[in-house]
């Protein structure tokens, strides 16, 4: 084939597809949304590596596997009234703060997500933790972490 026919082949090719792609229908469904999902918020030095799920609940402590939850969930709602997410934002795209906004049974609810990196560094560089409360098997959010010293409720060894 002759360069100039192979040129002329080319082009059209891509205006075929140019065409194409602009005459597309451009509205957006959510057949293919994901049943839930996180938005990573924390800042490069936050060891907790933050997150906010689509109903504006902090989530903490993942634990192993490769569909990994949170082990930890803080959140908010209203006792008696079942509310659903209704939107989500940003407040801007450098500055990870998540409004949420839930709704249901004549009420709306906005929760402002945002995380706040400790000072002081979540492990001691001479390996000895003064806390009375310690993790076991590293920062994965590992059942049965916490180990508080005297009479305690074994329901606290996870939070």
């Amino acid at each position: 084939m002759k360069p100039r026919r192979l040129y002329r082949l080319l082009a059209y090719l891509i205006s075929a597809s140019f065409l194409n792609a602009v005459a597309q229908d451009r509205t957006i469904d959510y057949r293919y949304a994901p049943a839930y999902y996180h938005t990573q918020i924390g800042f490069a030095d936050d060891w907790q590596k933050t997150m906010v799920n689509e109903k504006g609940s902090l989530l903490y402590d993942f634990g192993p596997g490769p569909y990994v939850r949170p082990n930890t969930v803080i959140g908010v709602g209203l006792k008696g009234i079942k509310v659903e997410p209704s939107s989500q934002r940003l407040e801007h795209a450098g500055i990870p703060i998540v409004i949420t906004k839930l709704s249901g049974e004549g009420v709306t609810l906005s929760a402002e997500a945002f995380a706040v990196v400790p000072k002081a560094p979540h492990t001691s560089k001479n390996g000895t933790v003064s806390s009375p409360v310690h993790r076991k098997l590293g920062l994965n959010g590992a059942l049965a972490w916490a180990n508080p010293e005297g009479k305690t409720d074994p329901a606290f060894r996870n939070v």
